[in-house]
């Protein structure tokens, strides 16, 4: 079952969430990235919800330029913002920390 959904909000920010996917992986976390034909936000959190994930990962045009990204608790239906960027480095750890307390709670 996965545990965490990225949505695929772009073609373009296709590296930013192989590399969320990869890291959350090494954590043993099962995550997924969004493929299909929605392109709104609030269809992929339908499909995150029919999949039984526990959260999902937001990354789009504003949220790069804010250098965070969205991490959406599919059972509260809260979101949280969690740092990304690193000056313009790539830096998963804080979002991989969130997503594992976020679990915890499960």
């Amino acid at each position: 079952m996965t545990q965490v959904l990225v949505l695929n909000l772009g073609d373009t920010f296709g590296p930013e969430y192989q590399t969320i996917a990869q890291a959350l992986r090494s954590a043993g976390i099962r995550v997924s990235i969004y493929y299909g034909s929605e392109t709104r936000v609030g269809g992929q959190l339908g499909y995150a919800d029919r999949l039984g994930a526990h959260c999902a990962v937001i990354l789009g045009e504003r949220e790069l330029s804010d250098g965070s990204l969205g991490l959406k608790d599919l059972r509260t239906k809260t979101q949280q913002q969690v740092p990304f960027l690193q000056g313009q480095a790539v830096s998963p750890e804080a979002l991989v920390s969130a997503v594992v307390e976020l679990l915890r709670r499960v």
